[in-house]
């Protein structure tokens, strides 16, 4: 059984991020820091699932990025105006301030995981850090279900935002059942460009994308838009992984990290897959 420590550090724009680290018993194979996405935290879905099933060998890291709105211990987001100020900015500073506090060292191998949003994220983290020189830079990156995109934006969206300043999204997990997102979630869509695939094509390490073939909610044609972007660029090594059976949450849907659904067949081979991975580095 591992060790867990709790931790919270200040984060983009002064708000917090709260943090678990997971250490085995023994030697530690990997230092692991999982990401989350798009309306998640570090206690919902497939993130503690994969804290749950890789802290057997590796030291594990998950963290609620600072403008989730989500508060410490909590599954609903009680701090819509926090949501509502979200960027990608705020996201990838928030983890380079986290790999900041973790004082990772050289060895052994230090793996960034996302999920979703965040497996976007990450890929855009390993180009940031290779190019700004990060306290440490990243030696593999694993994308979960991994969007081939930093945000959507449709014309739809762009009306929205023009007209009242926010775009609303359906979340059950919200006051009203909806979320805005004010302009800075879309400060960094530029008419003709393509940043994603600029950063994707900007990343310098190994990569394996992970996405489940039943995923109705991030379709498995990211994965091979992001797989494609890849081998048009730096990266050294890509291997895709396609979980049958597997939805956006490796059926491994629910919040808490001890719950009766965090282990199923689907997160299982999620973690198998990550695990032969880090083997291979």
């Amino acid at each position: 059984m591992s060790a867990v420590t709790d931790w919270t550090i200040g984060g983009s724009g002064g708000l917090p991020i709260h943090g678990n680290t997971h250490t085995p018993q023994g030697d530690s194979r990997a230092s692991v820091l999982l990401i989350h996405g798009w309306t998640g935290c570090k206690d919902r879905n497939i993130v503690p699932a994969l804290a749950h099933l890789l802290r057997r060998e590796h030291t594990v890291h998950r963290c609620t990025l600072g403008h989730a709105g989500i508060e410490k211990d909590r599954d609903r987001i009680t701090k819509p105006e926090e949501f509502e100020r979200d960027s990608l900015a705020h996201c990838v500073e928030d983890v380079r301030r986290v790999i900041e506090h973790l004082r990772l060292p050289a060895s052994p191998p230090f793996v960034l995981i996302g999920h979703s949003r965040g497996g976007a994220t990450v890929l855009r983290c390993a180009a940031e850090a290779a190019r700004s020189g990060w306290s440490r830079v990243p030696d593999a990156v694993v994308s979960v279900a991994g969007t081939a995109t930093y945000t959507r934006f449709d014309e739809t969206m762009r009306e929205q935002l023009e007209r009242d300043g926010y775009v609303e999204r359906p979340c059950a997990r919200a006051a009203g059942g909806v979320v805005r997102m004010g302009p800075s979630w879309y400060e960094h869509h530029t008419p003709g460009r393509d940043l994603f695939v600029e950063d994707t094509k900007a990343v310098r390490c190994p990569v394996l994308i992970v996405h489940g073939e039943a995923d109705d909610a991030v379709p498995p044609e990211h994965a091979a838009r992001t797989d494609a972007a890849l081998r048009a660029g730096a990266c050294p090594r890509v291997e895709v992984e396609l979980v049958p059976d597997a939805d956006h949450n490796f059926n491994a849907g629910g919040f808490g990290f001890e719950r009766e659904s965090i282990e199923t067949a689907q997160s299982r081979a999620c973690a198998e897959a990550i695990e032969r991975f880090i083997r291979s580095l």
